[in-house]
């Protein structure tokens, strides 16, 4: 049984991301609403405490909380901030599977896995590219074997 968690690189490039977008919703503040200072310092104040909520508080928790479970007979996924989801698998009933890589990934950690099966879908996110490859051929192996392709 093997557990993997998600990439703390996935973590940082987007709290960059939502940093970035709220330097450029303050900025756009500043310019188009300057005739206007209440609403331009609510957009302001809010921009910024949904940052700041976000990057300190809750992509953290999402982070360090989520974790997948691959085992010889099932697929487990634990996600959730403050309510908690669990997904369950059996790896008899996959019908394909599916991955997304970036190119920069090893910077991004933008690497997913989607796994479906009769009338579901699992999708592991923020995988290192090592990771999701090591899945993909786990998987892939797993159902050659299973149908009895070569």
């Amino acid at each position: 049984m093997k557990t993997y968690k998600m990439n703390k690189a996935a973590l940082n490039f987007i709290r960059a991301a939502l940093i970035i977008v709220a330097l450029v919703i303050i900025y756009l503040s500043f310019v188009y609403l300057s005739d206007y200072p209440i609403i331009m310092w609510l957009v302001i104040g809010l921009a910024a405490a949904v940052t700041i909520l976000y990057t300190c508080v809750f992509l953290p928790i999402y982070f360090k909380s989520s974790r997948y479970t691959i085992g010889p007979k099932d697929i487990r996924k634990q996600a959730g901030m403050f309510f908690f989801s669990k997904q369950y698998m059996k790896l008899e009933s996959i019908q394909y599977v599916s991955s997304i890589i970036s190119p920069l990934s090893q910077f991004t950690g933008l690497n997913f896995v989607t796994i479906n099966a009769f009338g579901g879908r699992i999708v592991f996110m923020f995988l290192t590219r090592n990771d999701a490859l090591e899945i993909i051929n786990y998987l892939e192996d797993y159902i050659k074997k299973r149908d009895g392709i070569e």
